[in-house]
């Protein structure tokens, strides 16, 4: 998360906050990002909340817009590594 935040300091992005981690145990069940054998694995959760405008269209498709290009490229590139030395699995929610 370290190197995500000093990318996204040194950019003019206005990112969203907070950035949350989360821990879990591992799940038994196969449909579970967080399944496994192992009995004592740990799974690491990060989430990325953001927040938009409800009451101006425009002002909230330009943030979209830019979230998914700069700030998305940017994320992927910070922890791309990561999904493969930790066999991890990125996905990106909007509520």
């Amino acid at each position: 998360m370290g190197e995500l935040l000093e990318k996204v300091e040194a950019t003019d992005l206005a990112v969203p906050a907070p950035i949350e981690q989360r821990w879990s145990a591992r799940s038994r069940s196969p449909m579970s990002p967080a399944h496994s054998r192992g009995e004592d694995d740990l799974h690491s959760w990060v989430g990325i909340i953001m927040y938009l405008p409800d009451d101006d269209e425009e002002q909230r498709a330009a943030i979209t817009a830019r979230f998914w290009g700069e700030y998305n490229r940017l994320a992927w590139h910070s922890i791309a590594w990561h999904i493969v030395a930790y066999h991890s699995i990125a996905y990106w929610s909007m509520a």
